[in-house]
């Protein structure tokens, strides 16, 4: 029999830092586990600064406009689930929320949904236990955003005036890897931008085009042709340089590189040309940015 023992500890920095040291940069592991004990008044007052407002943009009701999705629209009332099962029985199997449903997976495709799959908590002598599901798990920085949503829940279920002196964590990912330059499922800038911004930058301020698009080079977990399709537009009605040539051949086999990438992403998940890819239209985006610095 399989029992699990917790590590305790005094902050949810450590569970990021031992994840990391667990899997080696741009490797990944299959079933990690990581179960862990922390005092209540430890959890509570150790924010993890430096995600807090990215934990609570993913745990807003609504979405915001600078994510392609978040948790707070697929977990409606989830927490509040939690409390009111915890309040009226303890040992409920029924305090948690879920994420996704069945359909929603099977008609995905390679569309983003949520890797964050169950929250469940049991309330047991004092000490509240959280059992986290995922299919897949980014370990240098997006667990860092999903343990500060783990606080943020443990916080309200806790100042909904259930006791508890401590908590025993338990984070299950199916396939846990790490990417250093991972980017959290923020839409890049220039996606945000309208066409008539783009222009104004192209002809005001091309250094601050330039950098939106080094930002958009910078690694995208999604990443999408459309902006580039406008900016491509632009600079074929409104670009005089020299250069104008090389930046529209530029642009256009970067077009050209992300709609295979998302071809092949929706028949796999893992696949060798992904890399190539991802690493040809990142050093295609700086070309473009470095064409707009002349």
């Amino acid at each position: 029999m399989f029992n699990i023992e917790y590590k305790k500890i005094s902050s949810l920095e450590i569970i990021a830092s031992d994840a990391c040291s667990s899997i080696n940069p741009d490797e990944y592991k299959i079933n990690l586990i990581l179960a862990y004990e922390i005092s209540t008044a430890s959890l509570i007052e150790n924010v993890l600064s430096d995600v807090h407002q990215l934990a609570e943009q993913w745990s807003a009701d609504e979405c915001p406009k600078n994510l392609y999705f978040n948790h707070g629209q697929y977990k409606v009332g989830g927490v509040d689930n939690i409390i009111s099962e915890l309040k009226e029985k303890p040992s409920s199997n029924r305090a948690l929320y879920s994420l996704i449903n069945q359909e929603t997976i099977m008609n995905s495709g390679d569309d983003p949904i949520p890797s964050f799959m169950l929250f469940q908590c049991v309330l047991e002598r004092g000490v509240l236990y959280c059992n986290v599901y995922l299919r897949a798990l980014e370990v240098s920085k997006f667990l860092r955003i999903n343990l500060e949503e783990i606080r943020i829940n443990i916080e309200r279920i806790y100042n909904s005036s259930l006791s508890f002196d401590s908590v025993r964590l338990v984070i299950f990912a199916c396939r846990a890897h790490h990417s250093p330059n991972f980017n959290p499922l923020e839409k890049p800038k220039l996606d945000l931008l309208s066409q008539y911004q783009m222009l104004t930058m192209l002809k005001h301020d091309r250094s601050e085009l330039a950098r939106v698009l080094e930002q958009m080079a910078g690694g995208q977990t999604v990443i999408k042709s459309k902006s580039l399709r406008d900016l491509y537009e632009i600079v074929d009605g409104e670009w005089n340089g020299s250069n104008k040539q090389r930046l529209l051949s530029l642009l256009d086999t970067t077009i050209g590189d992300i709609e295979e990438l998302q071809a092949i992403r929706k028949q796999h998940s893992h696949h060798e040309r992904v890399s190539a890819l991802n690493s040809s239209i990142s050093k295609k985006l700086d070309n473009i940015a470095g064409e707009f610095k002349q």
